[in-house]
């Protein structure tokens, strides 16, 4: 499912996004430096849609240990405004969008599916094609998990419950 929705919010990215206002506003790839040190890589594709906004698409996927063992996937689609008077996609910015992800926890035996949104607040530079990019985001999911019973046999009974969470970002990335 996740796997779709990236190819559907990747495809809707190259439809909003002409070839002039690529070249006039550039785009950007990179990744989180601080995700990287949990073993959860996380990639983003920035990509200018007019004068100080822009589109921001992201996936990460990986397994990481925190008190007990778990895996994680996921997807963000963020909208950017810069509060900056060049055109270059740089400055501090305020983000908002959307989040889908899921996680399995290993020890509980437990798959939890995750939608919420984000609002965050970041400052973008770079020098030369090299971009930096530090933020910190607020958001909340809406969390679906399937219960399994002591032998880990579905239970066919799920769970919900609201999970806010905050996200740091420290990305490094280069302009093309």
């Amino acid at each position: 499912m996740i796997r779709n929705v990236v190819k559907s919010v990747a495809f809707l990215i190259l439809l909003l996004s002409n070839t002039d206002s690529i070249a006039q506003y550039k785009a950007t790839i990179k990744t989180n430096v601080l995700s990287l040190l949990i073993t959860v890589p996380q990639i983003s594709f920035e990509v200018g849609l007019g004068k100080n906004t822009s589109i921001t698409l992201s996936g990460f996927k990986g397994s990481y240990t925190f008190i007990s063992e778990s895996s994680v996937r996921g997807a963000n689609l963020l909208f950017r405004k810069y509060f900056s008077k060049s055109d270059n996609l740089s400055g501090i910015y305020a983000e908002a969008g959307g989040v889908i992800n899921g996680e399995y926890f290993r020890f509980e035996n437990k798959w939890e599916d995750r939608i919420g949104g984000r609002l965050g607040l970041g400052w973008q530079f770079g020098w030369k094609r090299l971009v930096f990019d530090i933020g910190g985001a607020l958001a909340a999911t809406q969390n679906r998990y399937q219960v399994f019973d002591i032998n880990g046999q579905p239970t066919g009974e799920y769970m919900k419950e609201l999970e806010p969470f905050m996200r740091l970002n420290t990305s490094i990335g280069f302009r093309f």
